[in-house]
């Protein structure tokens, strides 16, 4: 019997047309083409999303950083209605990812479809509202880390706050950071979502502690006008567990 249909090829990532002739279960000729409608692709190419876990290759921190910034513009009322980033939101986008086309997307793909079902331009307003680095005042660029149910926070050593009086805040200066202020060890000397409440009751009994410790590091007495060691504008400061 002749036989005729889509069929996955895993080496090629793709489906391709099939063209056979069959005796039981013998095949006598058979011929492949890639020329496929992509409606007929779609069913297999979702099977084998599916079996390979392709939404499962997207970085759990990529996931956690933007649902944690959607929590916190629903929180602030920055937007309104948000969109789901939940697994059934995922499930949807990698349903229209596999639609009009004949090989399997990447999961950064099945990342831009589900933004793309996002009201216009909400993607590039989170960003501008929770962005990924603050610049400090001499041009250090410090990650921030965003994670569910819990305040955004960036990590990075103590002097690189120098010059600093105000906590760095997001979403407009309406969310103040929690800031992991390290040693010079890494460890984190306080966390504190107050800076200038830091520089002025915790920061000298700290200040005589570090110049025993760290003789050969700067301790000014006047941190919020002081100049950090390092003034390089590109230098990026990205301690602690990443978030997005």
């Amino acid at each position: 019997h002749e036989r005729q249909g889509p069929v996955w090829e895993p080496a090629r990532r793709r489906v391709v047309w099939e063209q056979a002739i069959d005796y039981g279960e013998l095949t006598l000729d058979c011929s492949r083409r890639d020329a496929c409608d992509p409606a007929a692709a779609q069913p297999l190419l979702l099977r084998a999303a599916r079996e390979t876990n392709l939404v499962g290759q997207l970085p759990p921190t990529l996931l956690e950083a933007w649902r944690a910034r959607l929590q916190w513009a629903g929180r602030l009322g920055l937007a309104t209605p948000l969109p789901s980033c939940d697994a059934a939101a995922l499930a949807g986008a990698l349903v229209d990812a596999c639609a009009d086309r004949t090989h399997l997307p990447t999961a950064e793909e099945i990342w831009q479809h589900l933004q793309a079902r996002w009201p216009r331009d909400l993607a590039s307003k989170l960003i501008a509202w929770f962005p990924e680095h603050v610049v400090l005042p001499h041009g250090a660029r410090v990650r921030v880390h965003y994670a569910i149910d819990r305040p955004p926070y960036l990590a990075a050593p103590l002097q690189a706050f120098f010059g600093q009086v105000h906590t760095p805040a997001v979403a407009q200066g309406r969310l103040p950071l929690t800031l992991h202020l390290l040693g010079p060890h890494g460890r984190a000397l306080q966390i504190t979502a107050d800076l200038e409440s830091f520089w002025r009751t915790a920061y000298p009994e700290q200040r005589r502690a570090l110049m025993r410790r760290y003789p050969r590091h700067a301790w000014p007495e006047s941190p919020q006008r002081a100049a950090p060691p390092c003034r390089r504008a590109s230098k990026v400061l990205d301690k602690g567990k990443k978030g997005g």
